[in-house]
């Protein structure tokens, strides 16, 4: 297994390398929960606003949030703060 960083992410969203495809297709490719945050991050359109709701929310409701969005995953919480964060962030929330 071999674990990717996010600057080979971005030579590969870019179309820059071709060896991470290649490793997807034999399932050769695990990340990490800091990459996938380092990523969405980064090509964020309004990024000022999303980091000033994020200091908002702690290390673990950023994580928990993160993974809702890219596991299409319905957040459940009691927390209005977290809340209001995935509002914003377009997460799908059970009610």
């Amino acid at each position: 297994m071999i674990l990717v960083d996010s600057s080979v992410w971005i030579s590969h969203f870019r179309g820059k390398e071709p060896r991470l495809a290649s490793l997807l297709n034999d399932e050769q490719v695990v990340t990490h929960p800091c990459v996938i945050g380092e990523l969405a991050l980064g090509s964020l359109k309004n990024r000022s606003q999303v980091l000033g709701d994020l200091q908002m929310i702690g290390w673990i409701d950023a994580h928990l949030l993160l993974s809702c969005i890219l596991n299409s995953t319905e957040l459940w919480t009691a927390d209005k703060t977290l809340l209001s964060v995935a509002r914003f962030c377009g997460a799908k929330l059970y009610s």
